[in-house]
């Protein structure tokens, strides 16, 4: 049974971020199961031609000794407005395969389009992705997330984004928002305003 995954954009042909997706499935590899990876993703993953234009994504499961690859084209999902949700019990420290306690903290989104989810009194990820805040000079990133994506791994490597702990009242500190992954890239420029996160 397939246990983690790694989500990786594909731009043209071209796969993105390699390099950090290969850190992330090595690391995982190897404190699961004590084991290096022999699985090197530039030399396993061969994009087919239908997917040689455009955003496309590959999505890679995989355990100590299998994996599967399969490809489909990306929809990017529009977010305009975050739930606030509390979970003091939830553990995403790894890129998992079982989404299920995630993806069951989406029925209180109340209308919204994700949720923000709170651990312990500090703010962490939405259910798919890491958050980004800005206060009309900088980026913010909370130090406490879910899941250390591998775009949020890449800006702050280039000091693009800093590392904060952040809790909800601290949110009026900030202006806008936004929502950073493998898929949607880190150009940080779709800002949404804090005041649509109820």
């Amino acid at each position: 049974m397939f246990r983690f995954l790694e989500t990786i954009k594909v731009k043209n042909g071209e796969v993105q971020n390699l390099n950090y997706h290969q850190q992330r499935l090595s690391k995982t590899l190897k404190e699961h199961y004590s084991v290096y990876s022999e699985f090197i993703l530039g030399d396993l993953i061969n994009v087919p031609e239908e997917f040689l234009f455009g955003i496309s994504k590959c999505r890679f499961v995989y355990n100590s000794n299998s994996y599967d690859i399969k490809f489909n084209i990306y929809n990017h999902r529009k977010i305009e407005s975050l739930k606030i949700v509390m979970c003091d019990n939830i553990d995403y420290n790894y890129k998992y395969f079982n989404r299920e306690l995630l993806n069951s903290l989406l029925k209180y989104k109340d209308g919204c389009d994700d949720i923000l989810i709170i651990k312990n009194g500090l703010i962490t990820d939405i259910s798919f992705a890491n958050i980004c805040f800005y206060n009309g000079k900088n980026w913010y990133t909370p130090s406490t997330p879910l899941l250390k994506g591998t775009c949020r791994e890449k800006l702050l490597k280039q000091n693009s984004i800093i590392e904060k702990e952040i809790g909800i009242s601290d949110l009026d500190y900030f202006s806008h928002f936004t929502i950073i992954n493998a898929m949607r890239g880190e150009e940080l420029s779709e800002l949404i305003p804090v005041k649509k996160i109820f």
